[in-house]
């Protein structure tokens, strides 16, 4: 093989190592905006629907002590 023909190959790997980086960090971002959306849609929804627990006034409470 070629001097000429080893420079080629290792350029055609170091393309494509470089273009498979790209497509892993491409996904990772696409994941953590995923993850991302889906964390704020279930908070906004949280806030937007308050839990029944906390929609009741609380009793009133006795100020008098036990003996």
């Amino acid at each position: 093989m070629g001097r000429k023909n080893q420079c080629r190959q290792t350029e055609k790997n170091d393309t494509s190592s470089r273009h498979q980086r790209k497509e892993i960090i491409l996904n990772v971002r696409i994941t953590q905006a995923s993850e991302y959306y889906q964390y704020q849609k279930s908070y906004q929804k949280s806030v937007a629907e308050p839990d029944e627990r906390f929609s009741r006034r609380p009793t009133s409470r006795s100020t008098d002590r036990i003996p």
